[in-house]
């Protein structure tokens, strides 16, 4: 399929809708806080209860993510040693309207930042995952080595990415062993040709 002069691969895939109407139809509220490791809080910035999820036994909420998110991006403005002056106008912005954001004066749209990754050319991991990691792992550990593991599948080649995925599909078959094929590819030792 051809979008913009971008060619999009589809996929087959299985529509769960069905399942997922039997399993939840009749679910409380309560029911899905518990099942999801939510839980009740009452957030001073939006002054209502929300649920939210702990990690590593704390709650963050809205103005701790803002301050976060805000540092983020003047980090990776700063990485790339572009001045405000510059960025604003890529973004359609002056640099005032722009500075509220890493002031925490103004929040986010999922616009707006996938426009900033855009420009930045940063990855949204670099934006969000300082504010909150538990979107990568339930603890920190896991959150950390599933972000290492997306920086280091950027940096392959096309062919080098679909392996991975081959390795990763046939390791969730099942508790199998890799094979040597996938262990090379896993220890970046030269593979043998394909027959």
């Amino acid at each position: 399929m051809h979008f913009h002069g971008f060619t999009l691969q589809t996929f087959a895939y299985k529509d769960y809708s069905s399942l997922f109407c039997k399993e939840w139809v009749g679910r409380s509220l309560k029911q899905w806080v518990k099942e999801h490791g939510l839980r009740e809080v009452e957030d001073p910035a939006t002054g209502k209860t929300i649920y939210r999820k702990p990690f590593q036994g704390v709650i963050v909420l809205s103005a701790e993510l803002e301050r976060q998110i805000s540092l983020s991006l003047r980090e990776a403005r700063n990485r790339r040693k572009l001045p405000r002056s510059k960025l604003a106008p890529m973004l359609g912005l002056s640099e005032q309207v722009y500075g509220r954001y890493e002031n925490k004066v103004s929040r986010l749209t999922v616009g707006r930042l996938i426009h900033l990754c855009e420009v930045l050319d940063a990855t949204p991991e670099e934006i969000i995952a300082p504010a909150a990691p538990h979107l990568w792992g339930e603890t920190k550990g896991r959150a950390e080595v599933i972000l290492t593991c997306i920086k280091k599948l950027r940096c392959f080649d096309e062919e080098t990415l679909r392996d991975v995925l081959s390795l990763l599909a046939r390791l969730s078959e099942g508790d199998e062993t890799p094979t040597d094929d996938g262990l090379k590819v896993m220890t970046h030792e030269p593979r043998s040709p394909r027959v």
